[in-house]
C-alpha cells in the first residue's frame, strides 16, 4: 500500500525596520492584538527613552535592556499570515512629532 503526503508550506517570514522611535504602550497594545497565526517575534525595539531587545514567542513576551541605542528591526514568523496589515498596524505606533 502506498501512502501519498503532501506538505503545503505556508509558513511566512517576513522583517520590520525603522530609524524612528516606537510608543512604549502602543507598541505594548500591538503584541496584545497579534493574531495567533504569528507565533514569533524578535529583535530590538527603540523606545524614545531606550532600546530593548523583545523576544515574543506564542504570546509570551520577554524583554531585556540593550545598551546601545539602536534602530527597531524586528524578525517575524507566522503561518498563513498577511504580513500588510500587520506591518501597517507597527507603522502606527511609531512615535508622532
Amino acid at each position: 500500500m502506498k501512502t501519498k503526503v503532501f506538505i503545503i508550506t505556508r509558513f511566512i517570514t517576513f522583517a520590520y525596520e525603522t530609524i524612528k522611535p516606537m510608543d512604549k504602550e502602543l507598541f505594548k497594545e500591538f503584541l496584545n492584538t497579534v493574531p495567533l497565526e504569528l507565533f514569533r517575534i524578535k529583535g530590538w525595539v527603540r523606545f524614545a527613552e531606550k532600546t530593548q531587545m523583545l523576544n515574543f514567542v506564542g504570546g509570551k513576551i520577554e524583554w531585556q535592556e540593550w545598551p546601545d541605542t539602536v534602530n527597531t528591526c524586528l524578525a517575524f514568523i507566522g503561518w498563513d499570515v498577511i504580513e500588510e496589515p500587520i506591518l501597517e498596524k507597527l507603522s502606527q505606533r511609531i512615535v508622532r512629532t
